[in-house]
């Protein structure tokens, strides 16, 4: 009796000190980084809530970035990556001088024909005579996180690239407000050299790193 008595504190000192060891974990996460919630059920990191665009995340008034490749097949999936690093170079610059989504949109349709021109371009350069279409519209995306930003499904205004049939694995981020950043940790290859180089059975002759713009907020 005495063993059984034993047995069924023990078991309820384990649970308590469970409950208490889950109560501090959530207090200890919720305590990390202070966020801002937003009508749009967006919830801001500190940086960003503070920044210059707060209130274009806050409304949701945003383009992202929308990249589509011909196929699953590895060559289509790289080239997608080149083409997705090319364009982002060109253009986190040109976004990151706009103030809101109207002077964003101006700059999107400003740059479509000169995207459509990169991208056929390097599609050109890896021996491949894809078509291209650019179009900056409205679709739908899912929830997506941006290290401690996490932006909800819904329709979005987006520039979007489809390369060839547009059948492969897509790759989205954030033109406006500018949080697309693509870091090249390794040298390309010249264009025809990568071209040749690559077959279905290679791995890609490059490696990309993404980051995450953690200056939003400055000018």
């Amino acid at each position: 009796m005495r063993s059984k008595i034993f047995k069924v504190l023990w078991i309820l000192a384990a649970v308590s000190g469970t409950l208490m060891m889950s109560s501090f974990l959530t207090q200890a996460v919720t305590a990390v980084g202070p966020k801002t919630a937003t009508g749009s059920g967006v919830v801001l990191p500190a940086d960003i809530a503070g920044g210059r665009y707060a209130e274009a995340y806050k409304k949701l008034e945003l383009i992202r970035f929308h990249v589509i490749a011909n196929s699953d097949n590895e060559l289509d999936q790289a080239m997608k990556l080149r083409v997705r690093d090319l364009i982002v170079q060109k253009m986190t610059p040109e976004f990151a001088k706009a103030d809101n989504l109207t002077e964003a949109r101006a700059i999107a349709k400003a740059h479509l024909a000169e995207i459509e021109a990169i991208t056929a371009q390097e599609i050109k350069a890896w021996g491949k005579n894809y078509s291209v279409s650019v179009q900056l519209g409205r679709y739908d995306f899912p929830a997506k996180t941006y290290g401690e930003l996490t932006l909800p499904a819904s329709n979005y205004e987006a520039v979007r690239i489809v390369i060839g049939q547009g059948r492969g694995a897509n790759w989205w981020c954030v033109l406006f407000p500018p949080l697309c950043f693509v870091d090249v940790s390794k040298s390309y290859l010249p264009q025809e050299t990568a071209a040749k180089q690559f077959t279905d059975s290679d791995k890609p002759v490059y490696e990309v790193k993404f980051k995450i713009l953690e200056l939003l907020g400055k000018k």
